[in-house]
């Protein structure tokens, strides 16, 4: 079974912010998923909902970047993150 990892935001955000993830380094986007054993694919991109909370957010541990968006598109920020097992 492939090591997985929990994404925890800040939170609240605002209301249908979006996250998208991509592989590090690229503009491929990658899934997510809802539970810890990645069988419920979140949607692409992640969308806040209307109280600004993110669903739950597990991939497979790696490298990534994450971008930040208004949901009319303005970037609010990218990062790239590292992202293992037991990591805070």
């Amino acid at each position: 079974m492939t090591e997985t990892i929990e994404v925890r935001l800040p939170s609240p955000t605002h209301a249908l912010r979006r996250l998208t993830f991509y592989e590090s380094g690229s503009t491929t986007e990658i899934n997510t998923y809802a539970d810890p054993e990645c069988r419920v694919p979140n949607t692409i991109p992640v969308i806040a909902d209307k109280d600004g909370e993110f669903p739950h957010i597990y991939l497979a541990a790696g490298k990534y970047s994450v971008r930040l968006q208004e949901p009319w598109g303005e970037n609010l920020w990218m990062v790239e993150i590292c992202g293992e097992k037991g990591a805070e």
